[in-house]
C-alpha cells in the first residue's frame, strides 16, 4: 500500500504522548446500540434490530476479554517511538496494532505518518550511501525495509534506481577489466593468456558474460590467424632453400607474436631438423695423416651461401676411437696413438652431416721397434745410408732378418727401396712377411732407381723382412691405417734452383769407371777447356768379367729429383790421345733411353739439348768401342788397357 510522497513528511512531525487520543471503546459501541433499541423498541423492528445488538454486544465483549491489553500496548509502544523519532519502531508497533485488528489502522494517522517518516530516514541514509558508491548497501538497505513495509511503491522504485546503479557500476569495472586485458595482449600479444583471463572474469561476472564472450571470441580467432599462419609457413617449405626461408619468416613471426614461442619454436626446430638433413655440407678434408702427437684443425668448407639459418657453432666433434685421434670443440685432431679414427661432424639432433678418416702412422724404428733381429743394420741418425744422392737415417740395410710386432692395428705399409750407391754390380731381393707368409718380393739391380711401394697388411700382428745383400735398403717405412701414404723420398744432395750445372750445382751420386772434372782439374775438347762434365776413364781394371776384348761401359748417375724440364749441353772426344777409336754416348731418364749420339776421335764439339720433363734420374753412359792392351805396362800395377776418353760438358739444367 502507498503512503503517499515521502517528502512532504518532515521531521517536524512531532506528538506529545497526552494529546493522543484514545483508542475506541466497545462500552460506547454497546451504549449506543441500547439507545438505538429503546428508540425504536416500539416499532415492529425492534425485535430485529435487538437482536442484531444483542449479537454484536457479545461479540465486542469477547473482544474485549480477549485482545484490548495487546492492541493498547502495541499502540502505545508506536506512540512512544514517533515520539522519540524510531519511526521504524513506531511502524513495527503500529503493525502489530493492525494484526489484531485490521480495521483499527484505519482510523489511526499515526501509522501513515511514521511509515513516511521511517521512509526518509531510509532514503536519506541510501543517499548517503550512493554518494559514495555503495549502491550494494544502499539496496541492502531498502531491502530491510520489508517486514514493515512491504509492497511500498516509493521503496520498489528505490531499489529499481540503485539495481541499475549497481549494474552499470559492475559493467563500467568489468568493462575496464575487459580494456585492461585487451591493453595487455595488444602488447604482449599472448591471446591464450588474455583468453584465460577473460574466462576467469566471466566466472566471477555472469551477468556481463556476453560482453566477455565477445571479446574472447575476438582473441580466439586472432590466435588462430597466427596458428594459421605459423602452419603455412612450415607447410610450404620443401627444400633446402625453402626449409631456410620458412625458418626466417617463423622468426620474424617469433618477434612479432613472442607469446607463440612454444608453437613457433617446435616448427623452427622440425624445419631445421629437415634443413639439417638436406643440405649438403663439408670439411675442408676428407682424411689426414698424422705422426703420433701431430696436430691437424678441421673446419667446414662448404654451406651453400643461401642458407642463413645453419650455426655450425652448435654443432659438435666427435672421435670414433679417442685413443687414437682426439678432437676438441673447435675441431682441432690430436694423434693421441697408432691406427685410425673417424672424426664426425654432428648436428644438435645427432645426425652425422661430414667426416674426416683420420690415420696415425708409425715408422718402423723410430715408433715401433723391432723384437727381433740377425744381421740387419737399423739406420739412425748417426748411423746412415746413401741411395741416389740422398741421405736416409731411417730404415733397413742387409743382409740378414729382422721382425717386427704390429699388433693388426695397421692396413697398409709403405715405404721406398732401392741400391745403395755403393752397389755397382749383382743382383739382390728383399722379402716381406706377414704372420709367416709372404706379402711381397722385391728384385733390386745394382743400377735401379729408387722405387716405391704399397704392401696391404691388414690384421697382420707380425711382420717381418728377408734382406739379401748390404748393398740395397729400405727406407722410411711407414705403418697406416686410412688410405695409402705416399712414400717419402729423401731430398738429394745439391742446389736444385731454377737452374742447375750438373757436376758443380748436382754432383754425380754414382761414378762408375768414370769421373767428374770440374774447374781444378779441367778437359780440353777440339782444344778448348771445360770446367764442368763428365768422362769416361781411361784405364780399366781386367777380370774374367771383363775380358780384354770386350766393349766397356761408363756411367755417371745424377739425381734431377724431377725438377727439370730441359737438359742441354755439348759432347765429344777429348784432346791428348792419338787413336782412331769411335765409341757412343747415351742418356737415359729413369731407365728409358732420352738420346743416343755416335762419336769417334777427330770429330768436333757438338751441342745437343734433351727433355727431361718429369726425370728423377738421370744416366750418362759411354761406351768404347776401341781399347788396346796396356802397351806401356801394368796401370798401377794392376793388369788392365786403355781407352779412347769421350766426355760431356756444359750440361744445363733449366725449368
Amino acid at each position: 500500500m502507498s503512503i503517499g510522497n515521502s517528502n512532504t513528511v518532515e521531521a517536524r512531525f512531532e506528538i506529545k504522548q497526552k494529546s493522543v487520543p484514545s483508542p475506541p471503546s466497545p462500552i460506547r459501541h454497546i451504549s449506543r446500540l441500547g439507545t438505538t433499541a429503546y428508540i425504536f423498541g416500539r416499532t415492529k423492528t425492534v425485535a430485529a434490530v435487538t437482536a442484531v445488538a444483542l449479537f454484536v454486544f457479545v461479540a465486542i465483549l469477547f473482544s474485549i476479554n480477549s485482545a484490548p491489553g495487546p492492541i493498547k500496548a502495541a499502540y502505545e509502544e508506536g506512540v512512544r517511538a514517533v515520539a522519540g523519532k524510531d519511526y521504524k519502531s513506531a511502524v513495527l508497533s503500529f503493525n502489530k496494532v493492525t494484526a489484531y485488528d485490521a480495521n483499527y489502522k484505519k482510523t489511526q494517522s499515526l501509522w501513515k505518518k511514521a511509515v513516511g517518516a521511517y521512509k526518509v530516514d531510509v532514503f536519506r541514509s541510501c543517499s548517503a550511501l550512493e554518494s559514495e558508491g555503495r549502491y550494494e548497501d544502499a539496496i541492502n538497505e531498502l531491502n530491510a525495509t520489508r517486514p514493515y513495509i512491504s509492497e511500498d511503491e516509493d521503496v520498489s522504485k528505490k531499489l529499481t534506481h540503485y539495481t541499475n546503479l549497481m549494474h552499470e557500476k559492475k559493467k563500467a569495472l568489468v568493462l575496464g577489466k575487459i580494456k585492461g586485458v585487451k591493453g595487455r595482449v595488444a602488447s604482449s600479444r599472448d591471446y591464450a593468456e588474455g583468453i584465460t583471463t577473460l574466462k576467469s572474469l566471466r566466472v566471477e561476472y555472469p551477468a556481463f558474460a556476453k560482453e566477455i564472450e565477445a571479446e574472447i571470441a575476438k582473441f580466439t580467432q586472432a590466435s588462430d590467424s597466427v596458428s594459421g599462419r605459423i602452419r603455412d609457413i612450415s607447410s610450404h617449405a620443401s627444400s633446402p632453400t625453402g626449409y631456410d626461408e620458412g625458418i626466417t619468416e617463423l622468426n620474424k613471426l617469433l618477434n612479432e607474436y613472442p607469446a607463440f614461442d612454444k608453437e613457433i619454436n617446435a616448427e623452427i626446430s622440425t624445419l631445421t631438423s629437415k634443413l639439417l638433413r638436406a643440405v649438403e655440407v663439408h670439411l675442408d678434408k676428407t682424411s689426414i695423416t698424422l705422426a703420433k702427437g701431430a696436430t691437424a684443425t678441421l673446419a667446414i668448407s662448404t654451406i651453400p651461401v643461401i642458407i642463413r639459418n645453419l650455426d655450425p657453432n652448435k654443432w659438435t666433434w666427435a672421435s670414433s676411437d679417442a685413443s687414437v685421434a682426439f678432437v676438441d670443440a673447435y675441431g682441432r685432431v690430436t694423434a693421441v696413438g697408432f691406427g685410425m679414427a673417424e672424426i664426425r661432424l654432428r648436428t644438435p639432433d645427432g645426425n652425422v652431416k661430414a667426416a674426416c678418416v683420420v690415420s696415425v702412422n708409425a715408422m718402423l724404428g723410430r715408433d715401433v721397434k723391432t723384437y727381433w733381429r740377425i744381421g740387419v743394420r737399423e739406420l739412425t741418425k748417426k748411423d746412415t745410408a746413401k741411395m741416389m744422392g740422398a741421405v736416409y737415417d731411417n730404415g733397413l740395410v742387409g743382409p740378414g732378418n729382422i721382425e717386427y710386432n704390429i699388433g693388426g692395428k695397421f692396413t697398409r705399409l709403405s715405404g721406398i727401396f732401392g741400391p745403395l750407391d755403393s752397389a755397382f754390380e749383382g743382383d739382390t731381393s728383399i722379402v716381406i712377411l706377414g704372420d709367416g707368409k709372404q706379402l711381397r718380393k722385391f728384385d733390386i739391380r745394382h743400377d735401379d732407381s729408387a722405387r716405391a711401394f704399397t704392401v696391404p697388411i691388414k690384421d697382420v700382428l707380425g711382420l717381418s723382412f728377408r734382406m739379401s745383400s748390404h748393398v740395397h735398403g729400405i727406407f722410411n717405412i711407414m705403418l697406416s691405417s686410412g688410405e695409402a701414404v705416399t712414400p717419402q723420398f729423401e731430398t738429394p744432395a745439391g742446389v736444385y734452383g731454377n737452374a742447375a750445372l750438373l757436376g758443380k750445382d748436382i754432383k754425380a751420386y754414382k761414378l762408375q769407371y768414370a769421373s767428374e772434372f770440374t774447374r781444378a782439374s779441367p778437359v780440353k775438347m777440339a782444344r778448348k777447356e771445360y770446367e764442368y762434365g763428365f768422362a769416361n776413364d781411361s784405364a780399366y781394371k781386367a777380370d774374367a768379367s771383363r775380358p780384354k776384348a770386350a766393349a766397356r761401359s761408363s756411367r755417371a748417375y745424377y739425381n734431377l729429383n724431377g725438377k727439370y724440364k730441359k737438359l742441354s749441353g755439348v759432347y765429344g772426344p777429348l784432346d791428348g790421345i792419338s787413336s782412331v777409336a769411335a765409341g757412343t754416348i747415351k742418356i737415359l731418364g729413369d731407365d728409358r733411353e732420352l738420346e743416343t749420339f755416335n762419336v769417334k776421335y777427330g770429330d768436333a764439339v757438338k751441342p745437343f739439348s734433351v727433355d727431361v720433363t718429369g726425370v728423377t734420374k738421370i744416366v750418362f753412359e759411354i761406351t768404347s768401342n776401341n781399347k788396346t792392351d796396356n802397351a806401356f805396362g801394368s796401370f798401377g800395377g794392376v793388369p788392365g788397357g786403355v781407352t779412347a776418353r769421350f766426355g760431356l760438358a756444359e750440361m744445363q739444367l733449366s725449368d
